[in-house]
């Protein structure tokens, strides 16, 4: 995956990105960068958005299934 082949920005700060399908319906977390596609194409999917200074994520399906999650 072209995510997993990402590198740290120049600058040092945290990447925040999609278009990398992230199958499971979780956020992939490195140390420099995170992945917030999770993949709503798919009936299983999600939409996903992130509350950089708190970490949480938030995650509603084409179900109305609503949750939160810690990343950091």
């Amino acid at each position: 995956q072209m995510f997993d082949r990402l590198r740290p920005h120049v600058s040092g700060k945290m990447i925040v990105c999609g278009h990398t399908h992230q199958l499971e319906g979780v956020p992939k977390v490195k140390k420099h960068a995170i992945c917030l596609d999770t993949n709503i194409i798919e009936p299983d999917g999600y939409l996903s958005c992130l509350n950089v200074a708190s970490g949480n994520v938030f995650r509603a399906n084409v179900y109305g299934k609503i949750d939160e999650l810690q990343l950091y």
